[in-house]
């Protein structure tokens, strides 16, 4: 009687053992999520699919919340100043140029030109609001 006890003990340990090793070796990471979802948003974006791109840059970021990688930081103010959200995109501008390592690539000049705009964009929006707040 408790050699069958024991003998069914072995068996469920095993068993548990083989479906906590089956199940990791078969589990993504969210890191590997993260970059098929970074994929699809830099695809939407080339095709200017906006909504979807965003959304799907959004995902990315939901399974990986710390950027690093110059392609998000990219991605991040290229979306970001397209819809105006020009202090979002300052940031993600900050990122981008944290983790990029050649500055002599067009990239990074086109880059470089769109920072500038973003913080003419913030410049801009300062303005007008000290403006509005004058009239007040």
């Amino acid at each position: 009687m408790l050699l069958t006890i024991f003998l069914t003990m072995k068996i469920r340990i095993l068993l548990l053992a083989f479906a906590i090793s089956f199940n990791l070796s078969y589990t993504q990471s969210n890191t590997e999520i993260a970059y098929v979802y970074l994929n699809r948003a830099e695809d939407s974006f080339e095709k200017n699919d906006i909504d979807n791109s965003l959304s799907a840059f959004k995902k990315s970021l939901k399974y990986n919340d710390s950027l690093n990688d110059s392609r998000v930081g990219r991605l991040g103010m290229l979306l970001h100043y397209g819809l105006g959200n020009f202090h979002i995109a300052k940031v993600y501008s900050k990122e981008y140029f944290d983790f990029i390592d050649d500055k002599t690539t067009e990239d990074y000049l086109d880059m470089l030109d769109l920072y500038v705009s973003i913080q003419e964009g913030i410049d801009q929006f300062n303005e007008e609001l000290r403006i509005k707040t004058e009239k007040i």
